[in-house]
């Protein structure tokens, strides 16, 4: 069975479905990167607040944070649950 931490680490990995991809195809690279890694965010994000995996306090850190910023947290996090 998946772990909590191995579903976080599958939800940043996932890439959007098929649908959604043909949405994206109009937009130019940059725009589609970004949408793309907003969904990857906002999944996780969505994931570890359900599962109550982050504090309140750590959830609203990681929100406010830069894109590169949270993926590093979330991964360092990550290998701390190891």
């Amino acid at each position: 069975e998946e772990t909590p931490w191995a579903r976080v680490r599958r939800l940043m990995r996932d890439d959007v479905e098929p649908e959604k991809r043909l949405e994206l195809a109009d937009l130019s690279g940059t725009e589609r990167r970004a949408a793309l890694r907003r969904a990857r965010r906002d999944r996780t994000t969505y994931y570890l607040r359900a599962n109550e995996l982050l504090s309140a306090e750590e959830l609203s850190a990681l929100e406010a944070s830069s894109d590169a910023a949270f993926f590093g947290k979330v991964r360092e996090r990550m290998r701390d649950e190891r």
